[in-house]
């Protein structure tokens, strides 16, 4: 399957909630209800969350103060490893055609591509580096849109791929989120860290997370922008406690536990029994 329906695209983000990108969304989605240079080219360094906010444009379609007018859009991300699999340059050729003609088919449709520097290498390497210009012919009929993802290191090679890039697309820089905004998100994704590796997460722990992360920039290892630093440092301290506190298997430390505050011999035999069969 080279296109991705948009719904079956968010179902594999099962708890996904954009937050904190609200002005970011509302300015992609006037963008793609213009008339003209109404395709995308999202940029941004890694980590800010570009991805996310394709995500969101899918999630708000379900939100019933979404304007019609981007309800309508039919999001498909394209599946490039399936595409480029085969490595044969002529069946590459052929299903990209194909998925051009089933987007131009398919009223008010939005390709998405989410890594669009590896999109022009893999089709250069497989002998169809023509697939940028053959893109953008298609994207100029006004049959359907593009959003184009891209690392803003990546942004310039992107450009320079086609001469019909300013006239196509519009330019969108994803800013580091700030502030209650930054905060927001990482709240929000420290309760899916919580919930994964089973330790509750409070506010002053998040706190401290963004003001590390935001403070020592190039001293933690941690890589990438706002929001991914301070969601990484949270998720390596999770896991840090869990290598310190997990030496023992749960259940025997709450047996031994248990063993500790009992008074009664009669229940603590029985809890050394039950030990006995865990150890």
């Amino acid at each position: 399957m080279y296109l991705v329906r948009g719904r079956e695209y968010l179902a594999q983000y099962p708890n996904f909630t954009l937050v904190g990108r609200e002005h970011d969304l509302e300015r992609i989605s006037s963008i793609l209800i213009r008339k003209s240079s109404n395709s995308l080219l999202l940029t941004g360094p890694a980590g800010v969350g570009v991805s996310m906010l394709t995500l969101g444009l899918q999630a708000a379609k379900n939100n019933p103060d979404t304007p019609f007018d981007l309800i309508v859009k039919k999001l498909f991300w394209l599946n490039c490893d399936a595409l480029f699999s085969s490595g044969d340059s002529t069946k590459i050729n052929n299903e990209f055609q194909s998925i051009l003609k089933k987007l131009m088919q398919t009223p008010e449709s939005v390709l998405i591509i989410t890594d669009t520097a590896n999109f022009l290498e893999a089709a250069h390497n497989t002998g169809n580096a023509h697939f940028i210009n053959a893109l953008n012919n298609a994207d100029k009929s006004n049959n359907f849109q593009v959003i184009l993802e891209v690392r803003d290191d990546k942004l310039s090679s992107v450009l320079k791929a086609s001469t019909n890039m300013p006239e196509l697309y519009t330019l969108y820089d994803v800013k580091k989120p700030t502030g209650d905004n930054l905060n927001s998100i990482v709240t929000t994704v420290a309760k899916e860290l919580s919930a994964y590796h089973k330790i509750e997460v409070d506010k002053d722990a998040i706190d401290e997370a963004i003001h590390l992360t935001c403070k020592y920039r190039d001293s933690l290892g941690l890589g990438g922008v706002q929001p991914q630093r301070a969601i990484s440092l949270l998720d390596r301290a999770l896991a840090s406690y869990r290598q310190l506190t997990h030496k023992q298997h749960p259940k025997i430390a709450e047996l031994m536990g248990k063993i500790e505050k009992s008074s009664c011999e009669t229940e603590q035999y029985d809890l050394r029994q039950q030990l006995e069969q865990w150890q």
